[in-house]
């Protein structure tokens, strides 16, 4: 009888743990635009978005950051390889390894990262022309602070609620 009142306990709180995890308050993304470029993605839904960084893993190797005088605080794109735009860089624009795994850290204006995807060079180079890849934030686990990394379009990303 301990047994399933012990179990009954657990099955109880367990939706509470599930819906528990990591809070979100952007999501960035890179994948392509509808002309088939290269662009990296930014929503913010709380605070704000100031730097993005793009890193090598393993060594782990800052590629490109790209910078806003002003902070992001809506939903913005731009292209990895040219200097338009709100967005600035001092690097040289990136060229992607296929085997390489990468990641792209969206920062504060306060310093703190705020979100972040993690993706290989052969995954971009499967995209097609206006698709992203993002982690969900409508899927983070609340074992770790990881997330689904999943492929949507543009239209997901301008649709997807900000209250998850």
């Amino acid at each position: 009888m301990r047994r399933v009142g012990l179990l009954l306990t657990v099955l109880a709180a367990s939706p509470a743990l599930v819906a528990c995890g990591p809070a979100m308050d952007a999501v960035v993304g890179i994948g392509l635009d509808d002309g088939g470029d290269l662009v990296a993605v930014a929503k913010v839904c709380d605070d704000d978005v100031a730097q993005v960084d793009l890193y090598t893993h393993d060594p782990e190797v800052l590629v490109r950051s790209w910078r806003r005088d002003e902070p992001l605080t809506g939903t913005e794109s731009w292209r990895l390889d040219t200097m338009s735009g709100r967005w600035r860089s001092d690097d040289t624009p990136p060229g992607l390894d296929r085997d390489a795994v990468y990641g792209l850290w969206a920062t504060r204006s306060r310093g703190d990262v705020t979100s972040w995807v993690t993706f290989t060079g052969e995954e971009v180079g499967r995209l097609q022309p206006g698709h992203l890849l993002v982690r969900r934030p409508d899927r983070l686990s609340a074992a770790s602070d990881s997330s689904e990394v999943s492929v949507i379009g543009w239209d997901d990303l301008r649709t997807w609620n900000c209250g998850w």
